[in-house]
């Protein structure tokens, strides 16, 4: 990968680290953490419209995704910064096209995020909550969309390579 491209997805990576990291101090800062009984209240209305919510809100997550494994914080750790030197390494090494690249950068920054998180507060921060007419979604931070873009992104070039090879055939 040329020099030029590897600095800026270097950018994007680290922008959304401290983009990440900034919104998480404030979040733990200044709204209070969510009790659960007033759920999913409690924290910053954003948007209200059509029959879909947006709050930001403070909610502790000391485990992987929806507090599962909450009770194996020290393994968690160790699992994802053990991922994250896999995906460096790859990403060091091997040679990959410029979007598998993206892809990868935006899962590591993710990865990196919710590490720093576990280690500077003990957990991880979740902030955005959206309600779709009635129906909780489960709540998120930059880290994990950085993750999930990453990871569709990776799966839509997949599945788009196999649609356009087997119409060739």
């Amino acid at each position: 990968m040329a020099f030029k491209m590897s600095w800026k997805l270097s950018l994007l990576a680290i922008s959304i680290f401290l983009f990440d990291a900034l919104l998480k101090m404030y979040v733990h800062y200044f709204v209070t953490p969510m009790n659960f009984c007033y759920f999913p209240y409690g924290g910053i209305g954003v948007f209200h419209a059509l029959g879909i919510e947006f709050v930001i809100t403070h909610v502790i997550n000391k485990g992987a995704m929806w507090g599962l494994f909450a009770n194996c914080q020290f393994l968690l750790v160790s699992i994802r910064i053990f991922i994250i030197a896999a995906l460096g390494y790859y990403l060091y090494v091997k040679q990959i096209s410029n979007y598998r690249t993206v892809c990868l950068m935006l899962i590591l920054a993710g990865a990196v995020g919710n590490v720093f998180d576990c280690i500077i507060y003990g957990h991880v921060i979740d902030m955005f909550c959206f309600i779709f007419w009635g129906y909780v979604y489960p709540v998120f931070n930059i880290a994990d969309a950085a993750i999930f873009c990453g990871i569709l992104m990776m799966l839509l070039e997949t599945t788009c390579f196999k649609t356009v090879a087997s119409s060739l055939k």
